[in-house]
Parts: C-alpha cells; structure tokens; sequence
C-alpha cells in the first residue's frame, strides 16, 4: 500500500480531526483512511445518482406516455360499445 503524509497542518485541525475520530470511535488514521476512501469515490457515486435520476424521470416520461394511450384507448372502446349497441 501507498504511503501518504500531510505536513504543516494546523494543530487546531488535527485536534478537531482527532475529537471526529474519537466520536466514531477510530484512531485518527482510520478516520483518515475512511475519509479519504470516502472523497476518493465521491465523484462514482455522483455519476450513478445522476444516471439512476435520468433513469427515473424516463420512466415516468414513458408511463405518462402509456397512460395516454390506455386513455385513449378506453374512449375508442366507450365509442365503439355504443354504435355496436346502437346496431
């Protein structure tokens, strides 16, 4: 595994880092490591919400389009029902 390192930080940051650690119960590096895997795929995670909102919104696109047509289907029946009974 890489190795990273990060100089001159301000001691009031890695204090406030180390008190998030503690609040979830991890060392500060395993804060670290989480956070930073976290931020890593951020961006993937972005991609597939927006491709899962696309996804959602032309399906209800495509059922708005298949109600019309069941709509409209039922009133050629209405219609059709009527002049066979008038016959």
């Amino acid at each position: 595994m890489a190795e990273v390192k990060v100089r001159k930080l301000d001691p009031v940051i890695i204090k406030k880092i180390d008190e998030l650690a503690t609040d979830k119960g991890m060392t500060r590096e395993a804060f670290l490591r989480a956070y930073l895997n976290n931020l890593a795929i951020t961006k993937d995670i972005e991609n597939v919400e927006d491709k899962y909102t696309a996804l959602v919104n032309l399906l209800a696109e495509r059922l708005e389009q298949a109600n019309d047509v069941i709509e409209r289907n039922m009133i050629l029946e209405e219609k059709l029902l009527e002049i066979l009974q008038q016959n």
